[in-house]
């Protein structure tokens, strides 16, 4: 160690000369630098001394050979559990597959592809020979059509055409040559160096006369704007500054102040539209499409543990009796026919009330059921989903025809309105098409909104069928297994 310092020392100093040659006031941190390598290279000396004369004993090194062993064992262990797990899990998925996919099954898949690949290709064939075939026609009406004469003919016509273009451009051109050569002429007969002179002589007395109004005006907007300056200068010095932030922030208070009394009113006036004190006890306004049975269900549950109980509905307002909070479970089940009394009895012996019906436009009624829980009862009920299934797709059927026709109604506005653009037509014809093509698309996405809503409960019901159908067929879960 003491050798390797003393190189170091000797190169650095080489150094230092060669950069006080060049560099007289850089001597300074050059021996600071070797200072600071000095003193780590006595501390890494120490500390390799420190660590010598402390050696680690036998027993300790033995302990931490067992050590690593036992932790390599379980390693190499777990490595092996691993490997074993993934074996067993790769040959599960294969028998899974194969159970699957036997041979019969992928005979049929193969013999389907190519069944399709055949369709597929004899449909190809097909449309290159309809294609080739009306190619051939169009070919044969437009030779047809355009004979050799025809087109010498028209040819011809368009040459003459070009040529009587070429000399009326011609013609043009001269007449505007001897045109430009007239109007120079008569400019320089009007225009001679006397009228030229006497110009500029009452050019020159009107910007005499006009330049100490001039002076002038520019003058007084000097004046004005030092004083306008002088006065913004008193104005804002600091006590008129703090005066004018006092005013600002009263203003900004009061503009704060009455934009929330004005928001308070707006949200009493809401809150008063969507609920209304009632002689019985509250109604309430809220929008439930029809494929929301279960939303509306739940929101008359939650207002019943508020301890305001269901009563009527008439479209989107829902009334309610006041009374003590309990906690009632509503079912909404719809009907085509309405149910017979055996039917309302076996439902009453199950604690189930009949509160209300609404019918539907087309036919049937939606019937309201509730029935008081407690703590530990299980529910069991039967859904009519057959009825609602019939009532949703023809809904949905309907509501088709009403998308197509909305639909066709807003292409058709937007057309108008690009065509009025187009044609510069009148403002307010531009106007009205816009509203109808805003009222159009408005409409539009409303019943795409039903109709989507109403397919996805159409889709919900055909699945729960299906589990159904698979839990009561022990066959048919064998299969699916």
């Amino acid at each position: 160690m003491s050798q390797k310092s003393n190189n170091t020392e000797s190169t650095v100093s080489s150094n230092t000369m060669t950069e006080m040659e060049q560099q007289k006031g850089a001597l300074v941190e050059v021996q600071g630098t070797e200072d600071k390598a000095k003193a780590a290279a006595e501390t890494a000396a120490d500390e390799k001394k420190a660590s010598a004369k402390t050696p680690v004993s036998k027993d300790t090194l033995a302990q931490m050979k067992t050590k690593c062993r036992a932790w390599a064992e379980k390693c190499r262990g777990w490595g092996r559990k691993i490997r074993q797990s993934a074996a067993n899990g790769k040959a599960r998925v294969q028998a899974a597959w194969n159970r699957v996919l036997t041979e019969e099954r992928k005979a049929a898949v193969r013999t389907k592809g190519q069944a399709i690949a055949a369709k597929g290709k004899a449909a190809g064939n097909r449309c290159k020979a309809f294609v080739s075939m009306v190619g051939s026609k169009l070919r044969a009406a437009w030779n047809r059509v355009l004979t050799e004469k025809r087109k010498a003919a028209i040819k011809a016509g368009w040459a003459s055409f070009s040529d009587k273009c070429r000399r009326a451009g011609a013609r043009v051109e001269a007449w505007c040559r001897k045109l430009w050569q007239q109007v120079v002429r008569l400019w320089n007969k009007v225009m001679t160096e006397k009228r030229k002179a006497a110009i500029k002589a009452k050019w020159q007395l009107v910007v005499e006369k006009v330049r100490p109004i001039f002076d002038k005006c520019r003058a007084v907007i000097a004046r004005q704007a030092a004083r306008v300056s002088a006065a913004w200068k008193k104005l804002t010095c600091e006590e008129n500054k703090q005066a004018v932030k006092t005013k600002a922030n009263a203003f900004w208070q009061a503009i704060v102040s009455l934009f929330r009394r004005m928001g308070n009113k707006l949200v009493r006036m809401v809150h008063n539209i969507k609920e209304r004190e009632t002689e019985e006890g509250l109604r309430t306004y809220k929008l439930f499409y029809i494929s929301d049975y279960e939303k509306e269900a739940t929101y008359l549950r939650n207002m019943s543990l508020k301890g305001y109980h269901f009563v009527r509905n008439d479209g989107f307002s829902f009334d309610f009796i006041k009374g003590e909070p309990k906690n009632y479970f509503y079912l909404l089940d719809y009907y085509k026919v309405d149910p017979s009394e055996e039917e309302l009895k076996q439902w009453r012996q199950e604690g189930w009330e009949d509160i209300f019906h609404a019918p539907v436009n087309y036919e049937g009624s939606w019937h309201f059921f509730r029935r008081e829980l407690s703590e530990g009862d299980m529910l069991e009920y039967n859904e009519n989903n057959d009825s609602r299934l019939e009532l949703f797709e023809r809904l949905t059927r309907n509501w088709q025809g009403i998308l197509s026709v909305v639909a066709l109604c807003t292409v058709f506005s937007i057309v108008a309105i690009s065509m009025q653009i187009a044609l510069h037509g009148f403002p307010w014809m531009i106007a009205v098409c816009i509203v109808l093509a805003a009222i159009c698309l408005l409409v539009f996405l409303i019943y795409l909104n039903m109709y989507y809503r109403t397919r996805l409960r159409i889709v919900d019901i055909h699945n729960a069928r299906k589990q159904k159908s698979a839990q009561e067929d022990p066959s048919a879960q064998k299969r699916v297994k």
